[in-house]
């Protein structure tokens, strides 16, 4: 599945990430301004990403933000992980 969900989780694992991101939206310590990005896989299909805190227009925000934290995750378990810019038709140079 791909592309942007709108509405109520369909599936299982939709459910879960959306009672997790209400989950740290109501608790006592929450913030405005704090986000959040849930990766789930179950092992048998692709996974569900979501989000919260990010506006429509934050989308790029979130995927930087995203690679920025697999980036320290790699290195904390001993690999290295290097992005080169991409100057193609979808790259911005």
């Amino acid at each position: 599945m791909t592309g942007k969900a709108e509405g109520e989780p369909t599936d299982r694992l939709g459910r879960i990430a959306a009672a997790m991101l209400q989950a740290a939206e109501d608790h006592p310590e929450s913030r405005e301004g704090d986000r959040a990005i849930l990766m789930l896989d179950d092992g048998e299909k692709t996974g569900m990403v979501a989000h919260g805190g990010y506006n429509e227009d934050e989308g790029r925000e979130a995927f930087v933000n995203l690679l920025g934290h697999v980036q320290v995750l790699a290195e904390a378990n001993g690999m290295s992980l290097d992005f080169i810019p991409n100057a193609g038709p979808h790259g911005q140079g």
